[in-house]
């Protein structure tokens, strides 16, 4: 069950990341700092729930 969490969630990151490459720099450089800041934590969550089920 924890195995899918987390492939979801590097799912998820990775859809992130595909759209922060696809957006311009400039005004829109700060949305995709967030969008990978959001998909990292959401990665460091799911890494400290598989932890703690070991």
């Amino acid at each position: 069950m924890h195995y899918l969490t987390i492939d979801l969630v590097q799912d998820h990151q990775n859809t992130l990341l595909a759209e922060a490459s696809r957006t311009r720099r400039g005004d829109r450089l700060a949305r995709v700092e967030r969008l990978r800041h959001r998909a990292e934590q959401a990665v460091r969550r799911a890494q400290r729930a598989y932890a703690q089920l070991s």
